[in-house]
């Protein structure tokens, strides 16, 4: 597969065809530069798998996990049936329609549970109009399962000329909103540019394309819908004596602590559960942090936990939804275990 360099010496891969709030696009070559080529890669918070796929050398054991089941589903039916997601996820942006298939869609995540018993289970229906809808949607809770948002009304995203996800032309709108200043304007079919797809710096001629990519690059990844902590039990690590040699990876990004951020921004959100694994899941790393064979990343807003002695970091603007009174005075950070490689003082991370 030829890929071309970006500005950190690295390869730029393939994306998620849809946005996420969050996502660590921006930060994945500086990831990569910390962890090298490692035996296992583990990613227990997946989302739009950012880190995943900027790996220029994919490691031999791939398992990522997501709790939200919409994830899992869309991950499964890309390397499954790329075609027929790709075939649901090729629609015109009509604003009534998205409205019905939100709904459609929370109904249908009642018998999710069978993303949870069967790891080969996907929809590829479910996949294609969740990212569809994911790509328009304003606000970040499309697909919501909270009472506060489930009968929300939508909002299209305005054509503003910036790619966000497959659909990078939106442009209709409702018929009650229109005014006298507002000419009518009739429905578009999303196109797919060379912004969000850069295998070989020039644009696909087809959507199925960039899928059947995706479905290739995710042939080998185990994808599962489960809690963050079923992604790093010692089956899944490797940790056995066959494996004591192996190099690690496991990249932490969790839900960051709701004191910083909007509290309806994922799917699975709650005060419990969302701080609750932000703090365990550091709490993990902090552990394992000594470990030789472990190369960790974990990902927070500053100043939500200490950085252990001995571990690096690098620190972001926001690039996702926050409150606007921290706009201008938090920022990222990830923390690189000691066991990560070092990176020459002279490069520049970002």
């Amino acid at each position: 597969m030829r890929c071309r360099a970006n500005d950190f010496g690295d390869l730029e891969v393939l994306t998620a065809p849809f946005p996420y709030y969050g996502g660590k696009r921006r930060i994945a070559p500086a990831v990569w530069q910390r962890f090298g080529e490692v035996d296992r890669y583990i990613e227990p918070f997946f989302g739009s798998g950012a880190v995943l796929l900027a790996n220029p050398r994919p490691a031999r054991s791939e398992i990522v996990c997501d709790l939200n089941g919409f994830i899992c589903n869309f991950w499964r039916a890309i390397r499954h049936d790329p075609q027929q997601t790709a075939y649901y996820a090729d629609y015109p942006t009509i604003h009534h329609d998205l409205s019905a298939r939100h709904k459609w869609l929370i109904r249908w995540f009642e018998n999710h549970h069978r993303l949870i018993e069967d790891s080969d289970f996907f929809d590829a229906k479910v996949a294609g109009w969740w990212c569809w809808g994911m790509s328009l949607w304003i606000g970040g809770d499309f697909c919501q399962l909270a009472e506060h948002v489930r009968d929300k009304r939508p909002v299209v995203r305005p054509g503003n000329g910036q790619t966000r996800g497959i659909c990078d032309r939106h442009t209709h709108i409702p018929l009650e909103e229109r005014t006298a200043k507002q000419p009518r304007v009739s429905d578009s079919i999303p196109k797919v540019t060379d912004c969000l797809y850069r295998l070989t710096g020039q644009p696909r001629a087809s959507r199925a394309d960039w899928f059947i990519d995706l479905s290739q690059r995710l042939k080998n990844v185990i994808v599962l819908n489960r809690s963050w902590k079923s992604a790093i039990t010692p089956t899944i690590l490797g940790d056995t004596d066959h494996h004591s040699q192996s190099v690690r990876a496991v990249f932490l990004d969790p839900p960051y602590l709701l004191t910083n951020r909007i509290s309806t921004l994922y799917q699975t959100e709650t005060q419990d559960t969302t701080d609750k694994a932000a703090r365990d899941s550091y709490n993990w790393a902090v552990s394992r942090g000594n470990n030789s064979g472990y190369r960790i990343a974990y990902c927070c807003a500053e100043g939500d936990f200490d950085i252990p002695p001995g571990w690096a970091s690098i620190s972001q603007a926001f690039s996702g939804i926050r409150n606007s009174e921290r706009r201008s005075k938090r920022r990222e950070i990830i923390m690189f275990s000691p066991a990560c490689l070092p990176v020459p003082q002279q490069q520049t991370i970002f």
